[in-house]
């Protein structure tokens, strides 16, 4: 850690339980309602983080924006995936 994802930064992640925390800084504006819904859409559809989804995994991320301030949390969950 941390790693560069582009437009953000992954600087944490953890579990506990059965939800990951992924915390992600980002470096310019990003559109986090268009982002999270394509990582969504991903989750769903990947053959090894589906069936973890499947078996209760939820993943919790947090954005942070300017001053480490968390401007955005959403939760990824098999509620999430449209089928």
């Amino acid at each position: 850690m941390p790693q560069d994802l582009g437009a953000l930064t992954l600087v944490g992640a953890k579990s506990k339980a059965n939800i990951v925390t992924l915390v992600l800084v980002k470096k310019k504006t990003v559109d986090m309602d268009r982002l999270v819904a394509r990582v969504t859409v991903s989750f769903c559809e990947n053959i090894e983080i589906r069936p973890l989804l499947e078996y209760g995994i939820s993943y919790r991320i947090f954005t942070l924006g300017k001053n480490d301030k968390v401007e955005n949390i959403n939760v990824v969950s098999l509620a999430k995936c449209s089928s």
